[in-house]
């Protein structure tokens, strides 16, 4: 993401498309990664590893399989997009890092050889949007949750921020990504959703009532939801 005509997709993709209140713009990254994808009792060795925003079709809209394949992606490079600023990417011909940071910000093309400004609201947009989209994966959350108090902050500010109607799937359980995640996590977890979930899935949340009664505050402010589903958690004793 230092190259700017990445960026300029990035910007047609995530922020352009959305103008029109559509959900077309598909973002997708790939990275070489060997190992061993397992789903439905199969075994399948692999050479790289995607996340994709709303998971790809061969994951048949299931946010099962979807957190089972990214959960993958090495979280080494995930945590190298927090530090994501599209304003300082490079162009080889300085003119084209000048005209796509001036379309970016809609100046017109009268005044496209401006010198762009160094700070702009579209370029936090776009870097929120970007760093959200990491931060939704399993392999992020999953990653910064065996990472300092710092470090994990800093993935749920950026989750909270995300745009996409995507679902998401927590599974808390002791055959889940997320087991061993402390009470305290779990909550703060559950109040750094982003407000466009479509879909949310929790299983096996033995937290108690803290953690309930953040879910239930953040799930008050969802603006797209249309399923929501709980299973095998409790909130006390019984």
């Amino acid at each position: 993401f230092t190259r700017i005509w990445c960026v300029y997709e990035l910007f047609l993709t995530l922020v352009e498309v959305k103008k029109d209140g559509s959900e077309k713009g598909v973002w997708a990254v790939y990275t070489a990664k060997k190992h061993t994808y397992e789903c439905d009792y199969e075994a399948q060795e692999r050479e790289s590893v995607g996340i994709i925003s709303g998971g790809p079709p061969t994951d048949g809209n299931n946010v099962y399989i979807t957190a089972q394949r990214e959960q993958h992606f090495p979280y080494e490079v995930i945590s190298k997009a927090l530090n994501i600023n599209v304003e300082k990417a490079d162009a080889s011909v300085v003119a084209d890092r000048v005209h796509i940071l001036n379309a970016i910000i809609g100046k017109s093309k009268t005044d496209i050889n401006d010198p762009p400004p160094a700070e702009h609201d579209t370029y936090i947009k776009l870097n929120d949007s970007l760093k959200s989209i990491f931060a939704a994966s399993q392999a992020s959350l999953q990653g910064a949750a065996k990472e300092g108090d710092v470090e994990w902050m800093a993935m749920l500010g950026a989750l909270s921020k995300g745009t996409k109607k995507n679902d998401m799937t927590f599974n808390f359980g002791p055959d889940g990504g997320f087991s061993g995640l402390t009470a305290t996590r779990a909550t703060q977890l559950m109040s750094h959703l982003p407000l466009t979930i479509k879909r949310l899935d929790i299983s096996g949340a033995e937290y108690g009532s803290e953690f309930m009664e953040a879910l239930i505050e953040q799930v008050g402010k969802f603006k797209n939801l249309e399923s929501l589903w709980i299973y095998d958690t409790k909130v006390g004793d019984e």
